[in-house]
C-alpha cells in the first residue's frame, strides 16, 4: 500500500524543506511583502508537512484578523458608466483572488462537489433573471449588494460579470477536484459518468446561452455594439422558451416558434418607451399583433441582425465548444407580417448638390486642422468606400502600381484593432479617380503626409480608434451634424453610408459601369464568378478598372 502525502506550501531547497505561502492581495499592504517564506530546518518529508499544516492555519488567522481589521468594501456597482462596470469587475476578482484558496483549503471533496451544482444553478438563475438579484458566493467574501439598474444594458453588463466571476470560480473547484465540473455532479451521486457517444452533443455538457455567449464574446475581437445586440436577443430568446437556460434544451421547434411567432412582432425601442416598461416580452409581442400601427415592431433588417446574432452564439456551440451536433437556428426562413416601402438611401440630385456645395465645402475650408472631413466624403463619393474603410486608410495604404497608376489598398490589417474589412471580397485595390487625385489634390494631400510621417502612421492623423466604432466615430459625428443642419427632416434617415450608396448608383445609371467593375470597386463579391476561379484569373487590372471609374462624374467637375 502507497501512502500519498499531500504537502501545500512548502518545497525541497538544498535537502532542507522550507515553508511558503502567497500573501492575498487584500492583505499585502499590512502584511508588507507578498510571499511568506520560512525554513523548516528538517529533511524529513512528514515532519515537513506537518509543521507547514501548522504554519498554514496561522498564517491564515492572521489573514482573517487583518481583513476583519480593514475598511474594505463589497463590489458595488451604482452609476452608468462604463469605467464603473469595469471598477466593479475588478473589485469582483479582487475579493475572490483573496479568499478563494482558503475557501478551497477548508472544504472537503463532497462539498466541493456540491459547490459545482450551485454555481450552475446561480449562473441559470442569473441569466434568467435580467434583473439579477441573485446572492452571489458570501463564502468568497462577497454579498453582492448591488442597486437595481435604470438601464437594461447595464444590467446586462453587471450581470455578464457576474456569471464570469462564478465560471471561474467553478473552473477553479473543478480543477481542484482534478476533473471536469460536468463530471463532479456525477461523482457527487456517485453515478459513474455517461458513456460520451460517438455523435457530437454528450447531453452531460452543461452549458448556458449566456455562458456560450461570453465564451465568444471572450474568443472574438467583436464590438460592444454587436456584443449589445447579440445579449438583447439571447435574453429575449430565454424569455421567449420560459427560461430555458441550456444551450443543449433548444430544439428546432423552439427556434421556429420564437423566430415565426416572437421575433417579427418586437416592439421597436421597447427598452426605452414607457409603455412597455413592466410588461414581459409576450405581453408586449401581443400589443403589437393587435395594433401594428400603434406599436410598430422592430424592421425586417433588424429582424435579421438579430437572427445572425442568435445564430452566431449557436454556431459557437456546435463548431467551436461542441456541445450540440446541429444548430436550430439554421434554415429558418424570417417571415414578412408587414410590408415595408422601399426606401432610397442614396441622396437624390437636390441632395447630392447641398452635400457638395455647403458640407464638401464647409469642409475644405477647414482642410488644415480636419483633413479627415474632406477628403473621407471626397473619397467615398468618388470611388463607393465604407466609412471605416476610408477612415482607416495608412499612408502606405496609398501607392503608385508598376503601371504609374495612383492606388487605394483597402486591406485588413491582422493585430491592428479597427483596420478590419467586411468580407474577403472587400479587400481590394482602388485606383483613384483622375478628379480626385488631379484636380481636388489628393496627390499632394498624400505627399504632405509621407513628408510629415511614417509610412506606417495614419493618412488622417486626426482619427483614432474607438472600441465599437473602429476608426469613423469623428468624421461619422461631424457628417451627421451636418445632414441634420443642412438636409429636410424626411431624409435624416440618410447618412456617411449613402455616399457608398449614390456612388453605386451613378456608377450604374450615369456611367453604364459594368457590373464586374462596380462590385470590385466597391468590394462586393463578384456575382456569377466563384471565389476558386477568381483564384485563377485574378482580379480586374487597376489600369482597366481606372477606365470604367473615371466616367463617373456628378455635373460639377
Amino acid at each position: 500500500m502507497v501512502i500519498t502525502i499531500t504537502m501545500r506550501n512548502v518545497r525541497l531547497r538544498n535537502g532542507i524543506y522550507e515553508f511558503r505561502m502567497a500573501v492575498p492581495a487584500d492583505c499585502l499592504d499590512s502584511v508588507g511583502k507578498k510571499e511568506i517564506t520560512q525554513s523548516l530546518k528538517t529533511s524529513d518529508r512528514l515532519e515537513a508537512a506537518a509543521l507547514s499544516t501548522t504554519l498554514t492555519k496561522e498564517w491564515k488567522k492572521k489573514f482573517k484578523e487583518i481583513r476583519k481589521g480593514s475598511q474594505d468594501t463589497q463590489p458595488v456597482l451604482k452609476s452608468s458608466t462604463q469605467d464603473t462596470v469595469a471598477d466593479f469587475r475588478k473589485s469582483l476578482f479582487s475579493h475572490i483572488e483573496a479568499n478563494l484558496a482558503d475557501f478551497i483549503d477548508e472544504q472537503s471533496e463532497e462539498d466541493l462537489s456540491e459547490y459545482i451544482e450551485y454555481y450552475d444553478n446561480a449562473i441559470a438563475e442569473i441569466s434568467a433573471n435580467s434583473n439579477g438579484g441573485y446572492d452571489l458566493t458570501a463564502e468568497l467574501g462577497i454579498e453582492y449588494p448591488l442597486e437595481k439598474q435604470k438601464s437594461p444594458g447595464m444590467t446586462r453588463k453587471m450581470n455578464r460579470a457576474i456569471i464570469e466571476a462564478l465560471s471561474f470560480v467553478k473552473a477553479a473547484v473543478a480543477k481542484e477536484l482534478g476533473t471536469p465540473a460536468t463530471e463532479a455532479l456525477d461523482q457527487q451521486t456517485n453515478q459513474p459518468a455517461p458513456t460520451v457517444p460517438s455523435e457530437p452533443a454528450p447531453a452531460s455538457r452543461k452549458k448556458s446561452l449566456i455562458e456560450v455567449m461570453n465564451l465568444m464574446f471572450m474568443a472574438k475581437d467583436t464590438s460592444e455594439k454587436f456584443q449589445n445586440r447579440i445579449e438583447t436577443e439571447i435574453q429575449c430568446l430565454m424569455e421567449w422558451c420560459e427560461g430555458k437556460t441550456d444551450v443543449t434544451q433548444y430544439t428546432k421547434v423552439d427556434l421556429v416558434d420564437y423566430i415565426h411567432n416572437c421575433l417579427p412582432y418586437i416592439p421597436a425601442r421597447m427598452n426605452q418607451k414607457k409603455e412597455y416598461q413592466g410588461k414581459s416580452l409576450k405581453e408586449c409581442v401581443e400589443l403589437v399583433k393587435s395594433d401594428a400601427k400603434k406599436h410598430e415592431p422592430i424592421s425586417y433588417k433588424t429582424c435579421e441582425n438579430r437572427y445572425i446574432g442568435a445564430k452566431s452564439v449557436f454556431t459557437y456551440a456546435k463548431d467551436q465548444l461542441g456541445l450540440i451536433s446541429t444548430n436550430p437556428v439554421s434554415g429558418i426562413k424570417i417571415p414578412v407580417v408587414r410590408t415595408v416601402a422601399t426606401t432610397d438611401r442614396a441622396f437624390s440630385a437636390d441632395e447630392l448638390s447641398t452635400v457638395w456645395t455647403k458640407i464638401v465645402s464647409d469642409a475644405h475650408k477647414a482642410i488644415d486642422k480636419y483633413p479627415e472631413r474632406y477628403w473621407s466624403v471626397v473619397l467615398s463619393l468618388y470611388h463607393g468606400f465604407r466609412q471605416n474603410e476610408v477612415c482607416s486608410l495608412k499612408i502606405k495604404d496609398v501607392q503608385i502600381n508598376p503601371d504609374g497608376i495612383y492606388i487605394i489598398r483597402i486591406q485588413e490589417e491582422l493585430g491592428v484593432k479597427g483596420k478590419t474589412t467586411k468580407t474577403s471580397s472587400s479587400n481590394r485595390i482602388v485606383p483613384i479617380h483622375p478628379y480626385v487625385l488631379n484636380d481636388l489634390g489628393f496627390n499632394g494631400y498624400v505627399k504632405k503626409r509621407q513628408e510629415e510621417a511614417t509610412a506606417d502612421d495614419m493618412l488622417f492623423p486626426n482619427v483614432t480608434y474607438v472600441k465599437g466604432a473602429n476608426f469613423g466615430r469623428k468624421v461619422s459625428r461631424w457628417f451627421n451634424a451636418q445632414k441634420k443642419i443642412l438636409l429636410p427632416a424626411d431624409v435624416h434617415h440618410k447618412n456617411f453610408h449613402s455616399l457608398r450608396h449614390t456612388f453605386i448608383q451613378q456608377a450604374q445609371n450615369q456611367a453604364n459601369m459594368p457590373d464586374r467593375f462596380n462590385q470590385e470597386i466597391t468590394g462586393h463579391a463578384v456575382s456569377g464568378v466563384s471565389n476558386i476561379h477568381l483564384g485563377y484569373s485574378g482580379r480586374l487590372k487597376p489600369k482597366d478598372v481606372l477606365v470604367e471609374l473615371s466616367k463617373v462624374k456628378y455635373g460639377w467637375e
